[in-house]
């Protein structure tokens, strides 16, 4: 049985997360991207392989309808002829996430009582989802995803549940963390492997190290973390069970010896580094320091430095001044005196302040994180 899947992707890295979906292999393949998400077919584990594997999706959706509309009667009955009995647990609160362009039908509202009905005349006890105290509640839920265009609807049934980025590890955070799949994304863009050292001296609660760290012990992402689709009727556990026990077995303990360092000039920040790099049982070589830039240890080495400097919100646990392009400036001089011949990846609010930093030409990817605009730029050294 083949199936249609869709990876929600964080905008501006399409093809970092195509060229990751294809390397799964095991039959998936066909990848056509569209506005934010990348179709994709699989076999029947796909499922479980790319909510497992995949470092930089967002969520996996599995398509489970298409038709087409221009009134609710036909609407409802064609979402009736959907086995919703396949994926939605009985006694779910089921929620609706929905989105209409040139439609004739455009009543969110009408759609999920529709939903409901048809999910009911397939013999399921389901009710409508209620917000915060769904989340007190242990039933399961299910979550539909929408989209119409041109009066023609796809639905599908979300098979994470929790965001991706939720690896499991990170319990506690510094101000406005860098979501881990966009810190994998660009790891993966500027192609960054655990041959290279790599350094974050402003590394808040290690997201980046902690992503480099899982990536040079084979570490899937979803080995520690629960998923919707462990809910489904159709759920195969026993090819769960071989799924995780394979992960198991490609963990390299040691990380092959790679040179991960991590450093925060707030105490806090660097507490919560390092308890969330002890719970994914990282090698005694990943090391997290409490040091300000200026304290960086001289190293010619050569390696891969990634700044996510305070800005926005995250300016609440440095201090306003941090703003000034002359503070940038003195970081960019920092860095290039005592780490020369290291490669950057430098993460900025606007190209005012990556240029003030000495980064030149265009950034290598814009994008959104936490609702602020931010551009990555990649200075390769002696350029």
């Amino acid at each position: 049985m083949t199936l249609q899947l869709v990876a929600a992707i964080p905008i501006g890295f399409d093809r970092v997360v195509a060229r990751e979906l294809r390397a799964l292999g095991g039959g998936i393949g066909k990848t056509t991207v569209r506005a934010g998400r990348i179709s994709f077919e699989g076999p029947a584990d796909a499922v479980y392989r790319a909510n497992l594997r995949l470092r930089t999706a967002e969520r996996i959706l599995l398509h489970v309808g298409e038709f087409s509309a221009r009134n609710m009667t036909v609407w409802g009955e064609q979402a009736a002829s959907i086995p919703w009995e396949n994926w939605v647990p009985r006694g779910s609160s089921v929620r609706l996430h929905a989105s209409t362009r040139s439609c004739r039908l455009f009543h969110t509202g009408a759609m999920h009582e529709a939903l409901l009905e048809a999910m009911v005349g397939r013999g399921l006890d389901v009710r409508a989802s209620d917000g915060s105290r769904d989340r007190r509640s242990t039933s399961p839920s299910c979550a539909v995803d929408i989209r119409g265009t041109a009066d023609r609807f796809v639905l599908c049934v979300d098979t994470s549940g929790a965001g991706l980025h939720r690896r499991g590890y990170r319990k506690e955070t510094a101000k406005a963390p860098l979501r881990e799949t966009i810190a994998a994304a660009l790891l993966q863009r500027v192609g960054w492997t655990a041959e290279q050292a790599l350094l974050d001296p402003m590394c808040g609660s290690g997201t980046f190290v902690i992503e480099a760290a899982c990536q040079a012990q084979c570490r899937e992402p979803g080995m520690e973390r629960s998923f919707a689709f462990e809910q489904f009727p159709c759920f195969d556990a026993a090819r769960w069970k071989e799924l995780l026990q394979q992960s198991r077995e490609k963990l390299v303990a040691d990380g092959g010896g790679a040179r991960i360092e991590g450093s925060d000039r707030q105490a806090g920040a660097v507490r919560a580094a390092r308890n969330n790099l002890r719970r994914v049982g990282m090698p005694a070589q990943v090391r997290i320091e409490q040091r300000d830039l200026a304290d960086l240890e001289p190293d010619s080495e050569g390696g891969l430095i990634v700044m996510n400097p305070p800005y926005g919100r995250r300016l609440e646990a440095a201090g306003e001044e941090l703003l000034s392009l002359d503070t940038w400036s003195s970081w960019g001089a920092a860095v290039r005196a005592k780490r020369p011949g290291w490669d950057l990846l430098l993460l900025a609010p606007a190209p005012e302040f990556a240029r003030a930093f000495g980064a030149t030409g265009k950034p290598l990817v814009r994008f959104r994180n936490g609702g602020l605009p931010v551009s990555a730029w990649h200075l390769r050294a002696g350029r």
